[in-house]
């Protein structure tokens, strides 16, 4: 009985994973297509500079106040009241109503506080800026001001549906959040340049919001105003948000040291690192941040039940799930990063400069991906247990390697400095945070769990050999100087290197393997198997 409960934890976890990941592939592959249109219109150049040190401004206060910090607080709180029945979940909706209006009316404030001073603010972010970019650093900051508002809106109605395991509004969101600002770059840029980008950012968030409005209704939650500031749920989640928010500022932190010392280096430093950051979030999106979305619910009710050994066997097997698909994806673009750069980027304005400037930096960032995907992961699990003070340790300490780090490699690197600051600090972050976890669970499968790492390590060196081989006769049949070529030969070395590595696993015989597929190929056909066999 025990088996057959975990395949269909597994069954669960792997299916909602799996429908994020397709909607996250969706909107990486918008965003990519986004990013190509931005390097044919512009190239790594100047609006580009200024465009994406203006995003920092929105996305600090929706990063800060929302991402990962009032909904990491939330969930939990939110999924002990479900856990109570039908009248804590009249307490649940009761509190998500509150912090609804209290969210959308701080962040409305922060953004009239901040559009009044954003001309003090820019020289602050940006002072190696000259006076062009920095006014166009200004319009394009108070435009998007709007963002956060409308993002904080929609992440807490996308909080009640995970809770709910409704997960497809949720994953939708995103798609459309890209789909906007393409949009924008289509229909808005020819006749308002750069400015017209911002504004596609903020049609991305109205229909980010209201693509999650229907089905939030549906089960249950009204738009009630309501400030029941004396409620203990809200006051508790208030507590849980202190240290996360100190947290979190690992990550804003990194973008500010980014601007700043990359505004005093060569034009386009910040449009470089920020086109390889968005290429290398690719496989973090697609596994890391699908499987801990996924698996937080899961982990929140085991906590809330105190089911400790549920909520280790859930923890331990998404985090081999993740290293099972990330590691070989971070090998891969590791060796194809000069022809991943060219293929997505290589257009119009970004010229052979801009191309290497990017595949330097991505080079770098790419060796913390399996870092990156996993620290998602980590922190919540120690959300689901009410804890957000070790993962506030972790992100300060990440913090000071940042920009200690940054300071002196930015200086004699430039932005490849830059990408291995970050990438150091990523690790040291993922190491504090599994350390943690295993003392504080106790351990975490030892065994099972180094077992199942040498031979997904195996695999992907292997899948990682046969790219390499293919590389070289596969560039020679096509002509390299041509989008196509270069297609060609991504492409197939690529799929030669996946088909080394799924016939590597098959042969280690890879629980993860039997998992995914099962979860995915032959999920209904394995699930009437396993219930006539339990019968």
């Amino acid at each position: 009985m025990s088996m057959i409960l975990d395949k269909k934890r597994n069954s669960t976890l792997v299916s909602a994973a799996a429908l994020v990941a397709v909607s996250s592939l969706l909107s990486r592959l918008l965003g990519l297509f986004r990013d190509r249109l931005f390097a044919s219109h512009f190239g790594a150049g100047p609006e580009l500079d200024a465009y994406f040190a203006a995003y920092r401004i929105p996305d600090l206060i929706f990063n800060l106040l929302v991402l990962g910090t009032l909904t990491a607080a939330f969930l939990p709180v939110f999924s002990s009241y479900l856990s109570k029945g039908e009248e804590g979940k009249k307490q649940a909706f009761a509190v998500a109503e509150s912090l609804f209006f209290i969210t959308v009316f701080l962040l409305t404030l922060c953004a009239v506080i901040l559009y009044i001073f954003t001309p003090k603010i820019v020289p602050l972010i940006a002072p190696g800026f000259d006076e062009h970019r920095r006014s166009l650093m200004i319009d394009l900051s108070r435009i998007m001001l709007l963002q956060p508002i409308l993002l904080g809106a929609s992440s807490i109605l996308g909080t009640i549906l995970t809770s709910f395991n409704r997960f497809f509004a949720y994953a939708v969101a995103p798609v459309l959040y890209n789909l906007g600002i393409i949009l924008g770059v289509i229909f808005f840029v020819p006749s308002m340049g750069i400015i017209g980008v911002a504004w596609g950012v903020i049609l991305g968030a109205v229909m980010h919001f209201l693509v999650q409005l229907p089905s939030t209704i549906k089960i249950g939650f009204h738009f009630r105003p309501s400030l029941r500031l004396q409620e203990e749920g809200l006051r508790y989640i208030g507590r849980l948000m202190v240290p996360r928010l100190i947290g979190l500022m690992a990550g804003q932190v990194n973008d500010l040291v980014v601007n700043f010392i990359g505004s005093t280096l060569i034009v386009g430093s910040i449009a470089a690192y920020t086109f390889a950051d968005n290429l290398q979030n690719v496989p973090i999106g697609l596994v890391g941040i699908s499987f801990a979305v996924a698996a937080f619910p899961q982990l929140s009710r085991a906590a809330a039940e105190n089911a400790s050994e549920v909520f280790s066997r859930t923890l331990v097997r998404t985090i081999r799930l993740v290293l099972f698909l990330a590691m070989p994806l971070s090998v891969a673009m590791l060796l194809l990063r000069a022809e991943i750069v060219r293929v997505v980027l290589g257009t119009g304005r970004f010229d052979w400069s801009d191309t290497k400037l990017t595949f330097s930096v991505l080079s770098i960032l790419v060796l913390s991906v399996f870092a990156q995907s996993l620290v998602p992961l980590l922190a919540r699990a120690f959300f689901a247990m009410h804890d957000t003070k070790t993962p506030m340790i972790a992100s300060i300490t990440t913090i000071l390697v940042n920009i200690i780090g940054a300071y002196f490699l930015g200086r004699h690197f430039g932005a490849v400095g830059l990408a291995w600051a970050f990438s150091s600090a990523s690790v040291v972050n993922f190491l504090i945070l599994i350390t943690a976890l295993h003392s504080r669970l106790g351990g975490l499968h030892d065994k099972e769990f180094l077992s199942g790492l040498l031979r997904i390590s195996l695999a992907t060196i292997l899948s990682g050999a046969c790219i390499q081989v293919l590389k070289l006769p596969l560039g020679n049949m096509v002509d390299m100087q041509t989008f196509w070529g270069v297609f060609i030969k991504l492409a197939g070395s690529t799929a030669g290197g996946a088909i080394v590595f799924i016939a590597a696993a098959r042969f280690l015989k890879l629980e993860e393997f039997d998992v995914l597929f099962g979860g995915i190929v032959s999920k209904l056909f394995f699930w009437k198997k396993q219930e006539a066999h339990a019968e």
